[in-house]
């Protein structure tokens, strides 16, 4: 199967939920949200809303990697908002090569109903170190399975691998992207059929050279773990030409990976009630976060510039803040991520059936990631 190279460069915003809706990005998915469950929070209140960006940043900085980021933190109620902050909202990846972008663009299919879509955008919600958290990713696609009814249009049922991957040479691909020219208003539509989180999987592509030395599951496996994915497609190439496509279940690994990094993800939630105080304890509600290359592990704490803008609107500030003022806090603890039971983003991660949320510990032990994690009798 031939990859071809194209023509022109393409390009690709580094963030595209900025890019096509600079003032909010986080915007379209909560309203979205609220759009499509009125009562997400009738049964317990939302502490996190945050994309898996923000979320694996703060991972990799706890993990000592160098990669710097900048996140704008905004308390509306009594919900954190996480907001990605790039260097400008029309950033680009500079010089992209490759077929990571490429790959899936041509290899798989939109339904005939979500066609115009460029991305999807998908929100999971689990709990985690005592925290109820709604985390934003976004999916390269999903497996064949069982879907929910269609919409009222008839939306096409999902294809199989081999019909999306055998479907080059129809596919048709735009030369590159479009950001939003002004704010606009958004509108919510219902279309196409939803799929289970158990079908999603994420993509990757690599030369065949890096088939022996470069373990690419390991690489990804706390990206994977932040949005729950439990499909990995990797995908082999020889100067173009894909002839080794391998699709894995990798609940079984991320499960492992979990349970190996207790210690960092411990750490983790105590840095989100960390945060969660000192955002309280400004005027405003709002503060920044920044990690640079030259200091890794060292999160800086700032307040927020005049000019970073509100984590939503007016009117659906005041649409998520009535939805709150029906919610009631659950348990700490609550379903945890980390075991078999049903989960609030419909798949399950983890080995040992009853497991504890291992992260929900006390502000006393610092949210240690030890207090909890013995097995329920």
């Amino acid at each position: 199967m031939l990859m071809p190279a194209g023509g022109r460069q393409r390009e690709y915003f580094r963030d595209r939920n900025a890019a096509r809706y600079p003032p909010h990005p986080m915007e379209p998915a909560v309203l979205a949200l609220l759009s499509d469950v009125p009562d997400l929070c009738s049964s317990a209140e939302v502490d996190l809303v945050a994309c898996s960006s923000t979320m694996g940043n703060l991972l990799r900085c706890l993990r000592g990697e160098q990669k710097p980021f900048r996140i704008l933190v905004e308390e509306i109620g009594d919900t954190m908002f996480f907001i990605r902050r790039e260097k400008s909202p029309t950033e680009t990846i500079p010089d992209v090569r490759g077929f990571g972008h490429t790959f899936p663009e041509h290899y798989t299919t939109w339904d005939e109903s979500v066609k115009t879509s460029t991305s999807h955008q998908r929100v999971l919600s689990y709990r985690f170190g005592g925290m109820l958290c709604f985390v934003r990713f976004e999916a390269d696609g999903y497996l064949p399975g069982t879907v929910d009814a269609p919409a009222p249009d008839k939306a096409k049922g999902p294809a199989g691998l081999d019909d999306l991957l055998s479907s080059l040479g129809s596919a048709t691909v735009k030369t590159g992207e479009t950001a939003a020219s002004s704010a606009g208003s958004l509108e919510v539509k219902r279309v196409g059929a939803k799929v289970d989180q158990s079908q999603v999987f994420d993509l990757k592509t690599r030369s065949f050279r890096r088939k022996v030395n470069q373990d690419t599951l390991s690489d990804e496996m706390p990206r994977l773990w932040v949005s729950q994915i439990p499909n990995f497609v990797l995908a082999y190439h020889t100067n173009g030409v894909f002839d080794d496509i391998r699709v894995q279940d990798v609940r079984a690994e991320v499960a492992a990976w979990e349970t190996q990094q207790r210690p960092v993800l411990g750490r983790l939630a105590a840095l989100l009630h960390h945060i969660r105080e000192l955002v309280r304890a400004d005027p405003a509600r709002k503060l920044e976060l920044c990690h640079n290359a030259d200091r890794p592990g060292t999160l800086q704490i700032r307040q927020q510039l005049t000019d970073a803008g509100d984590a939503l609107s007016g009117e659906v500030k005041t649409r998520w803040l009535s939805a709150s003022m029906h919610g009631s806090r659950g348990e700490a603890g609550g379903s945890p991520i980390g075991s078999d039971s049903d989960s609030d983003s419909g798949i399950s991660f983890g080995a040992n059936d009853g497991e504890e949320d291992f992260t929900a510990c006390s502000d006393a032990c610092g949210y240690c990631g030890h207090c909890a994690s013995a097995k329920k009798p």
